[in-house]
């Protein structure tokens, strides 16, 4: 009984530990890796990227949470918009993803009063968390946009 349970213990410690090893997120260039994204994905619109102050104003994002940031959005009237951030830590990474989601939100409301094939292009958003990194893809095609997008930065 002992035995089985030090082989139980040392079983769970090394699971444990591989775990932590897959959680790690290796360090991302993240303004390549967000073009890389970019590049992977066939928009509707063009694509135009904005500046960091421009980010954290659209996004609602204080720039003590972020090491990093590039984002992407329509140059017309639709509702396409890549981003990608690289969090101060993992307390700003919770704050920087209730930002997204919150821009989501505020975004499906813009565009539903004038453009709903738009807010419903909203509806298939992928946030992505991978450690300290967040993505955001709004794209044409959602399901197969995010996953392309996901591998671009994410490989």
């Amino acid at each position: 009984m002992r035995k089985a349970s030090i082989a139980l213990a040392l079983i769970l410690v090394l699971l444990l530990s591989g775990c932590a090893q897959e959680s790690a997120a290796t360090e991302i260039d993240v303004a390549s890796a967000a073009q890389a994204a970019v590049e992977a994905l066939t928009f509707d619109d063009e694509m135009t990227p904005v500046t960091q102050d421009l980010a954290l104003d659209f996004y609602g994002v204080d720039a003590a949470d972020v090491k990093a940031v590039s984002a992407y959005m329509s140059t017309g009237a639709t509702s396409e918009e890549l981003s990608l951030w690289e969090a101060a830590n993992a307390e700003a990474a919770q704050r920087i993803h209730q930002a997204l989601l919150s821009r989501v939100e505020r975004q499906k409301e813009l565009y539903a009063s004038y453009a709903p094939e738009e807010a419903k292009r909203l509806d298939g958003f992928c946030v992505e968390e991978r450690g300290n990194y967040l993505l955001l893809v709004v794209a044409g095609e959602t399901a197969s946009s995010a996953d392309a997008a996901v591998k671009a930065v994410f490989p």
